[in-house]
């Protein structure tokens, strides 16, 4: 156990937990879970990486170990870069167009979601890519729950559906 993954665990395989107990002289506990087919992850550990290292060669696992990693450290630089923007942007309840539309995609993105989530809208890619366009475009987006993301001078604000019973 020489680097901080390893300290903590990660990176390690069962093998490797394993060995290192034997030499400590500990025993451990097997979870049954661990081989149960209803759980997605035990099917992955069985056929999916066994195929991944079929076609790839040995070690696949550490390289997507890796690669996870190193997204995970990337996807927390960009929710900071996005919550910085969301404040600077944000004027009561509404976003600057122009500024939301200058940040880099993947920021966008992030800001985009993030607000909506805070005004308790549901939100899935192909709706945070209609918005991307939207904004872009100077167009509104249909959203969940009877709203729409409309334009309103140099904002974007949501408003009601027009035409909706109710309204």
């Amino acid at each position: 156990l020489t680097t901080a993954n390893d300290a903590l665990g990660l990176g390690l395989t069962r093998a490797d937990v394993r060995a290192y107990l034997r030499a400590l002289g500990q025993t451990w506990a097997e979870d049954p879970i661990n081989t149960d087919p209803a759980f997605l992850r035990t099917r992955i550990r069985g056929a999916v990486l066994p195929a991944f290292e079929a076609a790839a060669g040995p070690g696949v696992a550490e390289r997507l170990a890796a690669f996870a990693a190193l997204a995970e450290e990337d996807d927390g630089f960009l929710e900071g870069q996005a919550s910085a923007a969301l404040s600077r942007i944000a004027n009561n309840g509404a976003l600057d167009a122009l500024a939301l539309d200058a940040l880099a995609l993947p920021v966008r993105r992030r800001v985009i979601a993030s607000w909506l989530r805070g005004n308790e809208v549901a939100v899935d890619a192909a709706l945070i890519e209609d918005v991307v366009a939207a904004v872009g475009e100077g167009r509104q987006a249909t959203l969940p729950g009877d709203r729409v993301l409309a334009p309103d001078g140099p904002f974007v604000k949501l408003q009601a559906a027009r035409g909706r019973r109710g309204n």
